[in-house]
C-alpha cells in the first residue's frame, strides 16, 4: 500500500512538472493534458479496496462468535437435566432420618426418673377373708431405701409398727376382735413416700345377735343377749344426758353431739341453788342428771356453758342395750343408737353412733 501510494505520488509530481515546462505553450500537448482524470479515477479505486479490506475481517468475527453462543447454550440443558435428579435424592435422604429423630424423643427420662420415686410393685395377702386370731402371711416388693408396715385395727389405730425389707414376707395372726384389719406398707425414698394398703375382713363366730341391724366394724361380737333398761333420758340445745345402772353402779353421762364427746360421772342427788336459770321456754335438767349438769364439768367448760338447756323435762324410758367383746356398751336412745365404754367411766371420750 505505501509503495502504491508512493508510485502514485511520484506519478502526480512528475506530471505537475512535466505540465510546467514550457511545451505547455503547445497548443498539440493538450490531449496529453487529457490523461488527468484518468489518474484521478485510479486513485478513488485505490482507496475503495483499503476499506474493502478492513471491513472483511468483521463477518469472520460474526461467524466465530455464533458456534460459540450455540456451545453455550447446548451446556444450559445439560445442567438443567442434571440438577432434578441431584435434588429429588437429596430430599429423600433428608426426611427419611426425621422419623428416625422420634425414639429420641422417646428417650424415656422418666423411667430413669422413677427409681427417684419410691415404687411398691406388688403388696399382697394370703386371704383377704378369714376369722379372728386366724394366720395370715404378707408378701411384697418395693422399690425405695426403705419400708415399714403398720397393723391398723378397726378403730384405726396402729397396733403395731416394723422396718421390714424392701422384698420380704409378714407371717402374723389377725386381731382377736374387731371384724376387719389393714395391714398398711410405705416406701420411703428421701423426702417421699408412697403407701398401700391390704384389707382383711373378719367375720367372727358370735353366738348371740345385736338387737340393732348393720353392726360397725368394730363392735366385735356381743357377749349377751339384748337387755331392756330403764333410764332417764334428757334432750339439751346441744347435746343430751342419761342416767343409768352398769354392773350394780348408778352414773350420768352427758353427750356433747356437736363434738361428738361424753363425760360419765357418779349419779349424785343435787342440793343447793342452782347457779343459772334456763331462758323461757327451756328447761332446767331433770333431777336425776341436775348434779353432773351443775357441777361437773364438761369437755370445754360446765354443761350448761357446753350443751345449754333442756328442750324437754327428761323422763324415765326403757332402753335396750348390749355389751360387746370390743369393751363397749351399746344403747338404743329415742335419738339414735350409741356406744359409750362398758362400765360408764370415761372423761371427755369419743361417743360412737351406730346409725339414727
Amino acid at each position: 500500500m505505501v509503495k502504491l501510494r508512493s508510485l502514485c505520488l511520484g506519478l502526480i509530481i512528475l506530471i505537475i512538472i512535466t505540465a510546467c515546462q514550457p511545451q505547455a505553450l503547445e497548443v498539440g500537448e493538450v490531449p496529453t493534458l487529457v490523461e488527468f482524470p484518468t489518474e484521478t479515477e485510479t486513485l478513488v479505486p485505490s482507496e475503495t479496496p483499503t476499506i474493502t479490506l478492513t471491513y472483511t475481517p468483521s463477518p469472520t468475527d460474526t461467524v466465530t462468535l455464533s458456534p460459540t453462543n450455540t456451545a453455550t447454550s447446548t451446556n444450559t440443558p445439560t445442567a438443567t437435566w442434571t440438577r432434578p435428579p441431584s435434588a429429588t435424592p437429596t430430599n429423600t435422604l433428608t426426611f427419611t432420618p426425621s422419623p428416625t429423630n422420634t425414639p429420641v424423643a422417646s428417650v424415656t427420662p422418666i423411667p430413669t426418673r422413677t427409681p427417684d420415686v419410691p415404687v411398691i410393685e406388688t403388696f399382697q395377702s394370703t386371704t383377704a377373708n378369714t376369722t379372728n386370731g386366724s394366720p395370715i402371711t404378707l408378701r411384697w416388693v418395693v422399690r425405695a431405701d426403705s419400708a415399714i408396715l403398720d397393723v391398723i385395727d378397726n378403730s384405726g389405730n396402729i397396733i403395731q409398727q416394723n422396718s421390714v425389707a424392701l422384698v420380704g414376707t409378714f407371717s402374723t395372726n389377725t386381731p382377736s376382735t374387731g371384724n376387719v384389719v389393714t395391714y398398711r406398707l410405705t416406701a420411703v425414698r428421701g423426702n417421699d413416700e408412697v403407701r398401700a394398703i391390704v384389707t382383711v375382713d373378719m367375720a367372727p363366730d358370735c353366738l348371740t345377735t345385736w338387737f340393732f341391724a348393720n353392726p360397725p366394724s368394730d363392735a366385735g361380737c356381743a357377749l349377751t343377749p339384748p337387755q331392756n333398761t330403764q333410764i332417764i333420758f334428757q334432750n339439751f340445745q346441744l347435746g343430751f344426758m342419761f342416767r343409768a345402772t352398769i354392773a350394780g353402779q348408778s352414773r350420768t353421762c352427758g353427750v356433747q353431739t356437736n363434738r361428738n364427746l361424753y363425760s360419765c360421772y357418779p349419779a349424785l342427788v343435787f342440793t343447793g341453788t342452782p347457779p343459772v336459770t334456763p331462758p323461757p321456754n327451756q328447761f332446767a335438767p331433770n333431777d336425776a342428771v341436775a348434779h353432773t349438769f351443775y357441777n361437773n364439768l364438761a369437755t370445754g367448760g360446765f354443761w350448761y356453758d357446753v350443751i345449754g338447756f333442756g328442750t324437754d323435762a327428761g323422763s324415765t324410758i326403757t332402753v335396750q342395750q348390749q355389751v360387746s367383746t370390743n369393751g363397749r356398751v351399746y344403747f338404743q336412745f329415742p335419738n339414735g343408737i350409741y356406744s359409750f365404754d362398758s362400765s360408764l367411766t370415761s372423761i371427755g371420750a369419743s361417743v360412737g353412733r351406730v346409725n339414727p
